[in-house]
């Protein structure tokens, strides 16, 4: 009983953890949002990113080696990274941010998940 007490702590710690952090995205979202309304200079705006991996996609690979027509050797993995800018301001629009998420999609043979990837994806969006 007194694991399933350490347990049911830690998750409640965690979900305070997680409803705190949840809170500070929010408010510097909506700050990057008004900075970007009130048209703050670059330099001393406020930037709200949302960044993460979603589920990785298996794919045939239907290589030259494929040794038959419904057979393949293994599955490619597909990863995908999406950026989401929350004060995104479209050209055209008069100071009326939004949300826009870049997506990079791309499979193991050209990178794998890590941090040097996660900054090269950040950079290119």
């Amino acid at each position: 009983m007194e694991a399933m007490e350490k347990m049911l702590k830690r998750a409640g710690i965690h979900v305070e953890q997680a409803e705190v952090q949840r809170d500070k995205h929010n408010m510097f979202a909506a700050q990057a949002v008004q900075d970007a309304k009130n048209g703050v200079p670059h330099e001393e705006a406020t930037r709200a990113f949302t960044c993460d991996y979603g589920q990785n996609i298996l794919f045939p690979h239907f290589g030259s080696e494929q040794p038959g027509v419904t057979y393949y050797f293994s599955q490619l993995t597909m990863l995908n990274f999406g950026v989401v800018n929350h004060a995104h301001i479209y050209p055209g629009d008069d100071r009326d941010p939004s949300c826009h998420m870049d997506a990079h999609v791309y499979h193991e043979g050209i990178g794998k998940k890590g941090a040097n990837a996660v900054a090269s994806l950040f950079m290119k969006t």
